[in-house]
């Protein structure tokens, strides 16, 4: 247990450094010293990210059984985390250039929008990726990489011989949460693209440009609160008794383990965010490109918290599901809020493109964990 606590420091000792100490380098004069500055915190917040999220997942998992809480709504807690912090900076520093300079504030909005709502297009591909290799280990009856050709990856088990199947309540409450989801998203589109279209903009742009209005966000905030209280509780089994050692940490050992975890994650993400932000400013790149990578960096704790579900022999692949929806709507209360504080913004083809993208990703997650359900069911 020790030896976990040493690992924490040195994962917050880490990440601070980085989101605290190397990020005012990056905008040093001398370019050697700003690009050896970026690719340190870059480096540093990836790797404490990808050690960090398999963690989350266990301590989800460990506090399952003991409050009865849907893990995925544990797990969202602390991976869902680092996208709403870095939309919610963005917004906070597009307020405060506002009356300065309004096309860097309409800039930074449209990067606090493409991180916060684009960031669920990877998370839920992934899911339905994972949960495509788990059907075809079943369908096979073998066990299958998680990417063929590469080991590395990890190796999905069939369902026939794992310690732990998902239950049919289980796969219920996750395709009724992700038909949720669609429904969720499809609203926050239409707010958006209908009644969204800003013709009030003080600076001339080459697009369209569309914001999320502030009751629109009110009513979309309330509804995934509300869907995440409704599906709090867990329905599958508890954290299989093999993992002995952590069934015998005590719960606020487990839960400070969580807020660690989430903690790391933010320092993570300010870090990398900040490194691909200069990055694309230093080259030129497109604010939504940049807030599109930003995204995907934002939500690669949840990603690999989904892929360690996946490939651990005790782990439960509809717990990851649950969390994909859970997370989505965490991330929707993000930006509902940064709509609150003062807008969503996203280009007219970004718009479109980033919700299309998140609806035919969730419809394809929808299908693979049907198809989860017809191919085994363990029944309570």
């Amino acid at each position: 247990m020790a030896s976990n606590w040493i690992s924490w420091a040195l994962l917050l000792a880490l990440s601070g450094s980085a989101s605290l100490w190397l990020r005012p380098w990056m905008h040093h004069p001398n370019p050697i010293l700003a690009f050896a500055s970026i690719f340190a915190a870059f480096l540093v917040g990836m790797v404490c990210i990808l050690k960090t999220a398999p963690s989350i997942g266990l301590a989800a998992q460990a506090l399952k059984g003991r409050t009865r809480l849907a893990p995925g709504l544990l797990q969202a807690v602390g991976t869902a985390v680092p996208d709403m912090v870095i939309g919610v900076l963005a917004a906070i520093l597009s307020l405060k250039v506002l009356q300065s300079d309004p096309a860097k504030s309409i800039h930074l909005a449209m990067i606090a929008g493409s991180t916060t709502l684009a960031s669920n297009i990877y998370n839920i591909a992934y899911a339905a990726w994972c949960l495509w290799r788990q059907n075809t280990a079943d369908r096979l009856g073998r066990h299958v990489l998680m990417i063929p050709g590469w080991k590395n990856t990890g190796v999905l088990t069939p369902m026939s011989v794992k310690h732990r199947k998902p239950s049919k309540a289980e796969i219920d409450a996750g395709i009724s949460l992700l038909t949720a989801l669609s429904v969720v998203t499809a609203l926050c589109a239409l707010s958006l693209v209908i009644a969204g279209k800003n013709t009030g903009a003080s600076v001339e742009l080459s697009v369209d440009i569309y914001r999320l209005g502030r009751w629109p966000a009110v009513i979309i905030l309330v509804l995934c609160a509300y869907l995440l209280f409704a599906f709090r509780k867990a329905h599958g089994p508890s954290l299989s008794q093999t993992d002995s050692e952590r069934v015998k940490i005590a719960n606020w050992k487990v839960w400070l383990s969580l807020l660690a975890g989430g903690c790391v994650l933010v320092f993570s993400a300010q870090a990398v965010i900040a490194a691909i932000l200069e990055s694309a400013t230093r080259a030129s790149i497109p604010v939504t490109v940049a807030g599109s990578v930003a995204a995907l960096i934002g939500c690669l704790g949840e990603m690999a918290v989904i892929h360690d579900f996946s490939v651990h022999p005790h782990g439960n692949v509809m717990d990851a599901v649950t969390g994909v929806a859970m997370d989505n709507f965490v991330t929707l209360i993000g930006a509902c809020s940064i709509a609150l504080l003062g807008g969503i913004y996203l280009g007219g083809a970004e718009a479109i493109l980033i919700f299309v993208c998140i609806l035919m990703a969730n419809t394809l997650l929808i299908f693979q964990t049907s198809r989860l359900g017809n191919i085994h069911t363990h029944r309570d």
